[in-house]
């Protein structure tokens, strides 16, 4: 479902999904693309408040700035 989604959505192709053991409120994983690219996957519940996760993006990238090697995709 998730190569679906990235495919689908932001037109990349997943060579490898693996899940990513932590977090409590969201499913996580790990992606390498056709191309190289690597990123980092959190799906949230259909109920979740998107609003309050973004903005608890926004604030963890003041304390925890992005790993040069990974990138974000937003819907």
């Amino acid at each position: 479902m998730t190569a679906d989604v990235l495919e689908d959505r932001y037109g990349l192709v997943a060579d490898i999904v693996e899940p990513v053991h932590m977090g409590t409120d969201t499913i996580n994983r790990r992606v390498l693309t056709d191309d190289g690219l690597r990123l980092f996957v959190k799906q949230y519940p259909s109920m979740a408040d998107l609003d309050e996760a973004r903005n608890a993006w926004d604030m963890s990238e003041l304390k925890f700035p992005r790993d040069a090697g990974h990138s974000m995709l937003t819907p």
